[in-house]
Parts: C-alpha cells; structure tokens; sequence
C-alpha cells in the first residue's frame, strides 16, 4: 500500500512514493506517464487525493505498485475497486508481470479472476488453512463449500418461514374459534332457559323473556 499525503495531488503522491521507494530520479518522468495512463484520471490527477473515491485510489495504488517492477507484489481484492475495464486491464498486467518471473500474491475472493491469474491457490478460513493446491483444486472445492453453505442457509430460512406461517395460522385458527364457541354456548343457554320459562311458566311469560334476554345480551 502506497504512503499516502491527503492533501497532496494524486501526481504528487505519485513522485512521493516512487521516491521513497528508491527509483531513479532520472526514470521518474517515464514512470509517472505510464502510471497516469494506466489509472485514466484524468483531470482528477491535479486534485487532492482526499477527494479520490475508494475506486480512485485503488486505481492510483495498484498503478504505482506494479510501475516500480516489484519480485513480489501483494495485491488485496484490487480487481474489486473500479469499472470493469480497469479491472480487465489490472488482471492483464498482473499476468504480464508473472510470465517474466515475478511472485504475485493476489489476495481475492473473486474465484474467477483467481482462477486466470494464479497457478497455486490456499483457501484462508478463519486464520487458518483449508486447503492448499492447484488452483482448479482449490477454487472448486472453495465454490462447492459456498454453495454448500447458502443451500443450508436457504433451508434454514425456509424453515424458519414454515415455522412462523404455521403459529400464525394457529393463532388466527384460535382467534376465530373462541367466538365460535362462546355463540354456541350461548345459544345453548338461551334454548335451554326457554325451554323451563314454557314448561314452568307457559307461553305467557315467553314474550317478556325474551324481551329481557336482548336487553342483557
């Protein structure tokens, strides 16, 4: 990771850090047209670098990083940051950079990119190794594992969901069979009270019954 002064341009960044990291003052000129070129700013190169978006200065960074012509270069998820095209243009000179001999870690989880770029891959998991190999090895293994994981993701989900869809349905089953069952009840009593008041009393009473059962109920 470059050093970065916020307030500095990006092109000073740029002479800042080929600098510091021990490049002939005689080369710099060629080196900073070539790492402008690549990082397609444009105007934005005479701004401050604090007002660089994340893809702006990932762009900046890996163009600095890969012009000075490491033997080891670290590079974390760097296709992430920007467009499609740069992305297509970073991964064709990390290639270029491995075909003349130079070590690339690329840190990623873009199994695509990994797969077009490396030729030895270790799967990370919680700080420790998975799995060590050849990159085909490796990356169908790691992407059989996600795809592992979302399915019984997706399963646990969906059976959460039938859960609360079942409690719900009991809930409104209980909500509508409770009046259900005081109605019934109810009209049980009512039947049955009628039926003493015309046994006992006759049909006199009936009238006045049910008259003074509408106003209770």
């Amino acid at each position: 990771m470059p050093s970065w002064n916020p307030d500095e341009t990006g092109l000073e960044n740029i002479k800042f850090n080929l600098l510091i990291q021990g490049v002939d003052p005689r080369e710099i000129p060629e080196k900073i047209d070539d790492i402008v070129d690549f990082t397609d700013l444009g105007p934005f190169i005479y701004q401050p670098l604090k007002t660089y978006s994340t893809g702006m200065s990932a762009r900046l960074a890996f163009a600095i990083a890969t012009a000075i012509d490491p033997e080891i270069l670290i590079l974390d998820e760097v296709l992430g940051a920007g467009d499609g095209y740069f992305a297509g243009r970073a991964a064709r000179r990390m290639q270029t950079m491995c075909d003349r001999g130079k070590a690339l870690l690329f840190v990623s989880h873009a199994t695509a990119a990994v797969r077009m770029i490396c030729d030895t891959c270790i799967w990370l998991e919680n700080g420790q190794v998975r799995l060590r190999g050849p990159v085909e090895t490796v990356v169908r293994q790691y992407e059989e594992d996600i795809l592992r994981q979302q399915d019984e993701t997706l399963r646990e989900g969906n059976r959460c969901r039938l859960q609360a869809q079942h409690r719900l349905r009991s809930r409104i089953v209980a909500a509508l069979t409770y009046p259900i069952i005081m109605v019934a009840i109810g009209t049980i009593v009512v039947s049955v009270l009628l039926g003493f008041v015309v046994h006992y009393a006759g049909t006199d009473l009936l009238a006045p019954f049910c008259a003074l059962l509408a106003i209770v109920l």
